[in-house]
């Protein structure tokens, strides 16, 4: 199969009847058809739901909750972003990534492969992979030591604003 393209095998949802087709990637796509003929629903409910599906599993997030779509298979697809044309959040502070939701799955790539400098020693403390989704803010946070000087370092955790420390580093200065 070619891989510049994504082939969809057996796309059976709502009055998409076993379609099977293949688009190009890197190009617009444009689906038309008679209203009600299941373009939305292989935009979103099949190849959008399926590529985010897949985007969260490749970062190890559990998808338990996005169900796979009904199709036989997808190949070739990437990770996906969906813009409704029903902006429903119309908040002054509210970005592309926040209603496309993409800053969440940002969040979660630069919390894996994100790197710091030790307070220590300068050194590159590598990203942990323990996240606490705690609520008390109070809580002591996790401290891993720095790989080269054994400082302990607060853990990177995901919090509601995005990922940080909790732990305040004393002023250098």
């Amino acid at each position: 199969m070619d891989d510049d393209r994504i082939h969809i095998t057996g796309a059976r949802l709502h009055n998409l009847k076993n379609v099977s087709l293949s688009l190009p990637k890197n190009s617009l796509v444009v689906l038309t058809g008679l209203s009600g003929s299941g373009k939305s629903t292989l935009a979103f409910d099949t190849l959008h739901r399926e590529g985010q599906r897949q985007y969260m599993e490749s970062l190890g997030m559990v998808t338990g909750f996005v169900s796979r779509p009904s199709v036989d298979s997808i190949t070739g697809l990437s990770p996906s972003i969906s813009v409704d044309q029903h902006l429903t959040n119309r908040s002054p502070r509210s970005t592309v990534g926040t209603v496309t939701e993409v800053f969440t799955y940002l969040r979660l790539l630069w919390s894996r492969i994100g790197a710091r400098p030790c307070p220590g020693c300068g050194g590159t403390v590598p990203p942990a992979h323990t996240y606490a989704y705690d609520d008390d803010e109070d809580a002591e946070p996790e401290m891993a030591p720095c790989p080269h000087c054994g400082t302990l370092v607060p853990e990177l955790v995901m919090g509601t604003c995005g990922c940080e420390s909790k732990l305040l580093l004393p002023d250098r200065t």
